[in-house]
């Protein structure tokens, strides 16, 4: 495996050592990280699941998912090699690849095993806001002199959270922004400490779940007419979030949905590795699909999607698509397999 960021060093050292003191037969010639997001979002229990497939099924390979930033860190963190697989919104490709912000600089190498859709399947994020049922928040336009949880800093979360406030005309500044985890989130609203939340999650998604269970609370719906701003100037989607998602939730909630989504590695990364990352995925994805509802589904046939494959795939993963007898576009084979 290669270095993780600080943060998390000292936590995967504590899960080794705990591993060894349990007796855990160590095998594995190569160590590798997954970097997902919150402990309490979408990301973390598919790439978990993914670990323990990787685990029982890769030889010589041991997988651990690590808690991260989410989506942006996780594109850095394997750019630069402190992690080996990511998991990402494609929707942040494009930018990263012209360097624009929240990327400080061009990012050019990396390369999908897979995108998270299938034949008849896109997974899909949606933006939610949740607040305590007697909140005197109604829409985003009432966060205003709130303390909101936007996120970790630069997370998917809270770049969203950025463009479509941009959107209405508000800034940070018109708020007291908390860059918490979803989990940091939750005990926050639980303490009475924020006054909304905002999440970039599949639904339905843990943290919201989770504060559900201890607390009474409900979406924020966005209005029309932010709903048809942000389309226009970011290219999101309008999305309802249906009645009954939440067992609490009594009445439909709309919002926007972005992009689709992503597992990712360095473009460095060992083609034979990569083709067999990419073949366990697939031969054990019903494993995958029942670690969260948002992963359900997704299959060999997801990159024929063509331009919603991002980034490019790569090669080894195209061996086994090939193999597989995948049809694969053009527009996702990158340019050292063409």
């Amino acid at each position: 495996m290669k270095s993780i960021g600080k943060c998390y060093k000292p936590v995967l050292l504590g899960m080794f050592a705990l591993m060894l003191i349990c007796g855990t037969t160590w095998a594995a010639d190569k160590q590798i990280s997954i970097g997902t997001a919150s402990a309490t979002g979408t990301y973390y229990p598919i790439g978990a699941a993914y670990a323990k497939v990787i685990n029982d099924s890769v030889k010589g390979v041991y997988a651990v998912a690590e808690v991260t930033g989410g989506s942006v860190e996780n594109m850095k963190l394997v750019s630069t090699g402190n992690a080996d697989i990511g998991l990402a919104n494609q929707m942040h490709f494009p930018i990263a690849v012209k360097g624009g912000a929240p990327f400080n600089k061009p990012i050019t190498n990396l390369r999908a095993l897979f995108p998270l859709s299938g034949k008849k399947y896109v997974m899909k994020h949606a933006y939610q806001v949740v607040v305590l049922q007697d909140s005197d928040i109604h829409s985003l336009l009432d966060l205003k002199g709130k303390k909101v949880g936007v996120g970790p800093a630069g997370s998917g979360t809270e770049v969203y959270t950025k463009r479509i406030f941009q959107s209405l005309g508000m800034t940070y500044k018109d708020i007291t922004p908390r860059f918490s985890s979803y989990t940091e989130s939750v005990m926050a609203m639980q303490d009475g400490n924020l006054d909304a939340m905002i999440l970039h999650s599949a639904v339905p998604t843990g943290a919201v779940v989770e504060l559900g269970s201890t607390r009474k609370i409900r979406l924020v719906n966005l209005k029309e007419e932010t709903i048809e701003k942000v389309m226009k100037d970011w290219g999101f989607n309008r999305k309802t979030i249906p009645a009954g998602s939440y067992e609490w939730q009594k009445e439909d909630a709309t919002t926007v949905v972005s992009a689709h989504h992503a597992i990712f590695v360095n473009k460095d990364m060992d083609p034979e590795l990569a083709y067999k990352l990419t073949k366990a995925a697939m031969e054990h994805k019903e494993r995958i699909w029942a670690s969260n509802p948002a992963a359900r589904n997704f299959d060999e046939y997801g990159v024929e999607l063509g331009h919603l494959v991002l980034p490019p795939l790569h090669p080894g993963a195209i061996k086994f698509f090939k193999e597989f007898g995948v049809k694969i576009p053009d527009s996702v084979i990158p340019p050292e397999a063409k």
